[in-house]
């Protein structure tokens, strides 16, 4: 396996992607100093599992992610990865069929890291195990890091040994011993902790043992209960079955019935339903009917008022007829008289037409003359005309220029009074800006101070908020302490009560005692009103002790805790004979003034004595004789053998107990044991009652204190609730007022806006009427000028007008003359015309009323005609519509036959329907009863069911049991039987309970416990087996790792030395070196020291070499190691630093020669080594800080 590829990315100064390929032979690493190189070395130390940063010269592992320069900033992640050829297949076990292999390690700088073999995700510790036992490892032989070659030879004998370890593939099996060992320690731990708990559970099992024996009494009675139960449910559900089956049936029965009854009505309805459409469709054909008869009977009435209008138009027709004839009689008289006028009147006119002609010649001539001087005349006239009109074009003028200088002005006068009106205004305008202003100022304060506002509610609120939440979070925490405190004065309190009631109950004592404690004073334990009796209690209730002491006592008194003690023996003698009498046992009766021994117990404050058993027992007032009594003479020592010391020497009476409860008795007897079995250990119950009364007492006010606490907390809360709640108005109300000073702000802001383009409009307006006033005043002086000329002009034409109105007025009457003489020939012209005009108009006017007459005379003719044919259609008329009427009433008669008909089917129709309802309000009855017994049916039986399932839920809830599955139970030969028996069942029942009710507390769990205790128990006797098994096979393995360490290391040790004896004396030109072990009867601790002697010189301390000797002697150590266990490579880093230039020589040409064989990679500033090298890489920095290989020579 060699070494192919090294990848660095973001690692110390290495900034961008940075790849050295390697090849076999030598490669050389070159630079200057500080480009970067030894960061090689520590990339491949990090990559193959280096944790510690001192050995990667860092002070953290975060320091190799590159940290930045002045070229480039810093990175988040460092990622090295190391490949190596594995072609020859001997790369470490489970990879030897792998090509490659490659290492890759990344680091980031929140601390994570990733690693990472063959593109896989590893552990830090797969990639150690990876390299252990190659030399290739992070502190492996096979890579020397700067200037520490020399630290090979200076280091410690246990150090060198690691190195040794290293060569001979043992350090893996140094790794497993130690695991081995850690597994022991372990083992060894858990050995013991399965040995206490095993103890525990033996000590358990016995306390079980009882309560198991009365639980198993109280299952049996269960049990018969249980049967009992269940004989009682099957019989139960038997009787409601039988109920529930019958009211099924009778439900089932009275549903058809129903069905019947339902169907009875839907066919009653459907019925009157049919007889009603019946009815609809007989009053609807009624309706139509009558409808018809009306229209019949209108269309009658109407025919009859036709035929009276036709003859009412007939009679007219005919007195139309007699006017007609009379008219036509009298234009025949008048057509006679208009033709006599006729022949008058041509003749008148033929006279008028000649004296017309000659009247028309003369009134030519003077119109002709008249024409002449009107042309004259009209000639002077369009002059006049002319110059009136130039005259009045001047007038005009010169009213134009006056009314113009007048509306100028009036113009100039208006915008004077539009100017001041503006300067008010702008004054108005700019008092209102102002204003504005002012008001948008103050609302801009005020929606500071709103916002203001509204931070300090939203902060106060917060505030509160965050309070609110702490006391809440308080309250919680008060909560579920004072739940935890609660659950342990609870747990506390059961387990106080279960101690009383099993102290009260007396279980440890026997049944005699119980029966007379019983008897005569009703249980007591002592102290109380049974001293009255005799009785002052059992000895266990009366004496006390602490808690060392309890076992030694317990030990001492033995059954003597169960006696009871009584005034005197007289007392003795009466409880005896009542358990004699009632035969509940026996029992021991102690006076109370018990005889005792007077001497005193000897070695007290003797070495092993502790004090005498009487000092450290209290009784109660007037029980001191009983105690000297029962323990007088008895010393409590620390151990048997202080005991047996004691009672060994002559002449004292004493008996002794050890803290554990074992005794010397004074006659020698030895007492002592375990006590996991035996022991009433009433003195530790009673001790427990005590310190459970104290810590409940105690409990009791923590929890009063906390449930003050809980309730001030919640007091505040409720306060910081309240205020958060204001401060939550507070901030509401300050956000709705600062919406209102928004909105006024804006609507100031709008107004103020408005007021200044007010203003400016004023302004400019106010300039533009400025310069339309000058402007008016220019027009103004230019019109009065215009209306100071157009005045002169106007005189000048008003002359000329003047002279041709007199030329005109001569022409005019000349001409008016003329006209005058020609009027007058007009007007006898138009007499006569008029006269002829008259006669012609005479003639056509007779001629034209004789046409008219003849037209008249046709025309009243062509009436007459038209009256008689009119009346015969009239007539015919007439006849027809009288027939019409005729059969119209016959049709009238038909239809109400029809409609009577219609009428009566109606009838009968309603008096059946009416029929038919009162069938179904009868039958509705009947349904309604048997609704109402189906409903209360049906109630019966989902009683029954609930009764049913009630019982099967109450069954299954008690003993998971349904009735259903129950057996039913043989019936009796009665009912009555059947009910005796039944209630014999609930009797026994009854008995059975009041039996399990008289047992009190039952610990049904301690069956189940005792069983798991045994199991238990069973399982870590197991646990206990297996683990005495592995120590042995642990104890073994490290035995084989022993072994297997002393063989590799001794051998590999010896070939070191033989090598070490070849490549000393060619690197020094002579000399001896060799290894030696410091322990050599401790071959697995052993350390081992280099010995060197050098040519010519005697053995030396190495601590005496010069720098070049320990380097060259730490190559030959290396070098030697290399020919006994190859590594996968060999990385020196200025190892030839400290070498002259003769052994560099020999040091390369060591190399050289090894070369062949092993893969050498070698960081140097030597030139001579530089020649060396096969392949030659080429280091510096092109940029601040940061690392870049420049250069690559093959087959330097």
């Amino acid at each position: 396996m060699k070494l192919k590829k090294l990848e660095l990315f973001g690692f110390k100064s290495f900034y961008d992607k940075t790849i050295f390929e390697f090849s076999e032979g030598i490669t050389a690493i070159v630079g200057p100093n500080g480009c970067g190189k030894s960061n090689i070395v520590d990339a491949v130390r990090w990559v193959l599992g280096e944790h510690a940063p001192t050995y990667l010269r860092s002070k953290a592992l975060e320091d190799v992610i590159f940290a930045g320069s002045d070229a480039a900033g810093p990175l988040g992640m460092a990622e090295v990865s190391l490949t190596f050829a594995n072609e020859d297949g001997g790369g470490p076990p489970g990879y030897e069929s792998y090509a490659e292999i490659q290492v890759t390690r990344r680091t980031f700088r929140n601390g994570e890291s990733e690693f990472l073999i063959n593109r896989i995700p590893c552990r830090l510790k797969d990639i150690a195990e990876l390299f252990l036992d190659t030399g290739a490892g992070a502190r492996g032989y096979a890579i020397i890091e700067q200037g520490r070659i020399s630290t090979i030879v200076n280091a410690k004998p246990d150090d060198k040994r690691l190195i040794v370890e290293e060569a001979a593939g043992v350090a893996k099996f140094r790794v497993r011993k130690k695991e081995a060992e850690r597994k022991m320690e372990s083992t060894r731990q858990n050995l013991a902790r399965v040995r206490d708990i095993l103890e525990e559970v033996k000590r358990q099992i016995g306390s079980l043992d009882r309560q198991v024996r009365k639980a198993e009494r109280y299952k049996a009675l269960k049990e018969e209960l249980r049967g009992l139960d269940l004989r009682i449910a099957a019989r139960r559900f038997c009787d409601l079955s039988k109920m529930r089956a019958s009211g099924v049936l009778e439900l089932s029965e009275l549903e058809d019935s129903l069905l019947s009854l339902r169907a009875e009505l839907s066919r009653l309805e459907a019925e009157i339903e049919t007889r009603r459409l019946r009815h609809a469709e007989s009053e609807i054909a009624a309706r139509d009917l009558g409808v018809a008869h009306g229209a019949i009977k209108e269309e009658v009435a109407r025919r009859e008022e036709e035929w009276k209008g036709n003859v009412r138009q007939a009679g007219e027709l005919r007195g139309l007829i007699e006017e007609a004839q009379g008219v036509a009689a009298g234009i025949d008289r008048e057509l006679s008289e208009l033709a006599a006028k006729l022949a008058e009147a041509q003749e008148a006119a033929k006279r008028w037409r000649e004296g017309v002609d000659a009247a028309r010649s003369m009134f030519a001539e003077l119109a002709a003359e008249a024409k002449a001087a009107d042309e004259e005349y009209q000639r002077n006239r369009e002059l006049s005309d002319r110059a009136k009109y130039d005259l009045m074009v001047r007038v005009n003028l010169h009213s134009t220029a006056v009314s113009s200088a007048g509306s100028y002005q009036r113009t100039i006068e208006d915008n004077e009074r539009k100017l001041a009106r503006l300067e008010d205004q702008v004054a108005g305008a700019g008092t209102e800006v102002d204003r504005s202003e002012k008001e948008f100022a103050d609302a801009c304060s005020q929606e500071s101070a709103s916002r203001e506002a509204l931070v300090f509610a939203e902060r106060s609120w917060e505030e509160t908020g965050d309070l609110h939440a702490k006391a809440a979070v308080r309250i919680d925490e008060a909560v579920r302490a004072r739940g935890e405190a609660e659950g342990r004065l609870q747990a506390s309190s059961s387990r106080l009560d279960t101690l009383c009631r099993l102290y009260e109950r007396k279980d440890w004592a026997t049944s005699g005692v119980r029966a007379v404690l019983k008897h005569f004073n009703g249980g007591g334990n002592g102290g109380g009103a049974e001293n009255d009796k005799g009785i002052f209690g059992v000895i266990g209730d009366l004496v006390e002790t602490d808690a060392p002491y309890e076992r030694a006592v317990e030990a001492v008194l033995g059954e003597r805790m169960q006696s009871i003690v009584v005034r005197d023996q007289h007392e003795g003698l009466s409880a005896l004979r009542f358990l004699k009498e009632s035969r509940e046992g026996r029992g021991t009766f102690v006076p109370v003034s018990l005889r005792s021994r007077e001497d005193a117990p000897a070695y007290i404050g003797e070495e092993g004595v502790i004090a005498p058993l009487t000092d450290i027992v209290r009784v109660p007032s007037g029980c001191s004789e009983l105690v000297r009594g029962l323990l007088g003479g008895t010393l409590l020592v620390h151990d048997m053998e202080s005991a047996l010391r004691l009672w060994n020497r002559n002449g004292v009476w004493n008996t002794y107990v050890t803290l554990d409860g074992d005794m010397v008795t004074a006659e020698g007897a030895l007492v002592g044991g375990s006590h996991a079995e035996g022991g009433s250990g009433i003195l530790a119950v009673k001790r427990e009652i005590r310190e459970l009364e104290k810590e409940i007492a105690g409990l009791a006010g923590e929890v009063a204190k906390l449930s003050a606490d809980e309730e001030e907390t919640r007091l505040k809360k409720a306060e910081l609730e309240e205020r958060k709640n204001d401060a939550f108005r507070r901030r509401e109300e300050c956000t709705g007022g600062l919406r209102q000073v928004e909105q006024v702000r804006a609507r100031l802001e709008a107004a103020r806006s408005q007021a200044v383009e007010k203003l400016e409009g004023l302004i400019q307006e106010r300039e533009y009427q400025k310069a339309g006033l000058a402007r008016i005043n220019d027009e103004h002086r230019i019109s009065q000028k215009e209306a100071q000329l157009s005045e002169q002009a106007k005189g000048e034409e008003e002359e000329r007008v003047l002279r041709l109105i007199a030329a005109l007025e001569e022409k005019r009457l000349a001409a008016e003359e003329t006209r005058e003489r020609s009027h007058t020939a007009e007007i006898g012209l138009a007499e006569l015309s008029g006269k002829d005009n008259a006669a012609q108009k005479t003639l056509e006017g007779l001629t034209l009323g004789l046409t008219d007459k003849n037209a008249l005379s046709v025309e009243w003719t062509r009436r007459k005609t038209s009256y008689e044919e009119r009346l015969k259609t009239l007539e015919e008329a007439i006849e027809a519509v009288r027939a019409a009427v005729e059969e119209g009433a016959a049709e009238l008669s038909r239809r109400q036959e029809t409609i009577d008909r219609f009428l009566e089917e109606k009838a009968a129709i309603s008096a059946h329907i009416d029929s038919l309802e009162g069938m179904v309000k009868e039958v509705r009855r009947r349904e309604q009863e048997a609704a109402d017994r189906l409903s209360d049916l049906r109630l019966a039986v989902q009683k029954t069911e609930s009764d049913l399932s009630n019982l099967d839920v109450f069954t299954y809830q008690r003993y998971e049991a349904h009735p259903a599955d129950l057996p039913v139970p043989e019936s009796a030969v009665d009912a009555g039987a059947e009910a005796d028996e039944t209630a014999g069942w609930e009797e026994r029942a009854g008995e059975v309970r009041e039996r399990i009710a008289g047992m009190g507390d039952v610990n049904l769990a301690s069956i189940e416990e005792y069983r798991e205790q045994s199991e238990r128990h069973d399982f870590l006797a197991g646990q206990k087996e297996d683990l005495e098994r592995s120590l042995d096979d642990l104890a073994k393995a490290i035995q084989r790792i022993n072994r297997t360490t002393r063989e590799r290391f001794t051998d590999t040790f010896g070939k070191i030395n033989e090598k070490l004896a070849e490549v000393f004396p060619r690197l020094f030109l002579g000399g001896r070196a060799f290894l030696t072990l410091v322990d050599e009867e401790n071959l697995l601790e052993t350390g081992v020291e280099l010995v060197v002697q050098l040519p010519g010189k005697k053995l030396l301390p190495l601590a005496l070499l010069s720098g070049g000797e320990k380097a060259l002697a730490a190559a030959c150590l290396i070098f030697s190691i290399f020919l006994v266990k190859p590594s996968p490579f060999c990385l020196l880093d200025e190892a030839d630093a400290a070498l002259d230039d003769a052994n560099i020589d020999r040091f390369n040409a060591l190399v050289r020669e090894m070369s062949d064989r092993y893969q050498f990679l070698l960081i140097t500033h030597n030139k001579r080594t530089m020649e060396l090298a096969d392949n030659l890489y080429g280091i510096t920095m092109e940029k601040p800080g940061i690392s870049k290989v420049v250069s690559v020579k093959f087959n330097a």
